[in-house]
């Protein structure tokens, strides 16, 4: 456990970002609103790293009382996105593509941080 604690804090943020920047580019989405959505999903270490490896959204439960997990660094919800596998919710590269996508089709709505810099922003 101490060792993929490791390796998930060693992902430096400039990865993070330059990968956020590819995506947008070849996604088509604005390099701010998902640059907005990865900051604010994603948990960090105390030093502000990216944790590709952390999950959120324990408090949460489905309808069976289970408890929800978002993973990653875009907190892609188990519950919600069964068909995306653990080590790809956990792999920043695919999470901030799979987001992008999930931008282009216009599903922004599937984050409270999305909507919130719709709203910061005055963007529909």
């Amino acid at each position: 456990m101490l060792a993929e604690s490791i390796i998930c804090v060693l992902v430096a943020k400039e990865l993070v970002y330059n990968k956020i920047e590819e995506a947008a580019y070849d996604f088509g989405v604005p390099k701010e609103q998902l640059m907005y959505i990865i900051k604010n999903e994603a948990a960090k270490t105390r030093d502000g790293d990216y944790l590709p490896c952390g999950d959120g959204d324990l408090h949460l439960t489905d309808p069976t009382g289970k408890p929800h997990q978002s993973r990653g660094v875009a907190q892609i919800n188990k519950y919600f996105h069964p068909d995306v596998r653990d080590i790809d919710a956990y792999n920043y590269k695919y999470a901030i593509e799979w987001t992008a996508s999930r931008l282009r089709e216009g599903k922004c709505s599937m984050w409270t941080t999305c909507r919130a810099y719709n709203k910061l922003y005055g963007k529909t």
